[in-house]
């Protein structure tokens, strides 16, 4: 979301993806309630003063409570937080082993509440069972890839990442390893649900898609 201020008087406006499930795209959010300073945890900034409002959505017409905060002496405000928070996009295709899936649709909740250590883990655990179910021989997950790229079930660039999100899924589990940076932050995990969604694509999705039609389906 972000905020457009009108004036120093806690007039204020919403722009971003409507989080209603029935609407769910690009929308802005007009102030239809009286704006109100923020009590308690909202209460007045260092920077300036925080204001609650009730908006609407101008695609669905539906509400939100928005709050933002106004910068001291200006009319600029900087979004803060809305409600309801929307829900979040854990669709994984029908392709994928429902055991890989859980963890993957896990993996997505928990990058959408930004945690994001969280979220690398649970990749790398997607990542392990997965090379369960493809019975990758090796004495862990290190061995289990490779194991994986000599029978040809992955490319060397899939490889490559897979032991990417074995390192950070290790940090995320441990913290006590020097083999990559101690902070996983947005881009890790971003970078983490890209790499297990194209690898989902390569061993389970395509496959399944462009496998002959079997004799009940011709």
């Amino acid at each position: 979301m972000e905020a457009t201020g009108h004036d120093q008087n806690g007039n204020f406006a919403l722009r971003g993806i409507c989080p209603f499930p029935q609407c769910n795209r690009p929308s802005t959010f007009i102030r239809i309630s009286a704006t109100n300073v923020g009590v308690d945890r909202y209460n007045v900034h260092a920077a300036g003063i925080r204001w609650v409002a009730v908006l609407q959505c101008q695609g669905c017409r539906s509400y939100i409570l928005g709050i933002v905060l106004q910068f001291q002496g200006t009319s600029t405000y900087r979004y803060e937080e809305h409600y309801p928070m929307g829900f979040p996009d854990d669709e994984v295709a029908d392709e994928v082993p429902p055991d890989i899936a859980a963890s993957f649709k896990e993996a997505l909740r928990c990058r959408w509440v930004q945690a994001f250590s969280a979220t690398v883990l649970m990749c790398r655990r997607a990542l392990q069972v997965s090379c369960d179910l493809e019975n990758a021989v090796g004495k862990d997950l290190y061995g289990q890839i490779d194991d994986l790229f000599s029978k040809g079930r992955i490319t060397k660039t899939l490889k490559e990442m897979a032991h990417r999100i074995r390192l950070l899924g290790k940090r995320g589990a441990h913290a006590d390893y020097s083999d990559i940076d101690a902070t996983i932050g947005e881009d890790d995990a971003d970078k983490a649900i890209t790499f297990l969604r194209h690898y989902l694509d390569h061993v389970y999705v395509l496959p399944a898609q462009l496998a002959p039609p079997t004799e009940e389906a011709k």
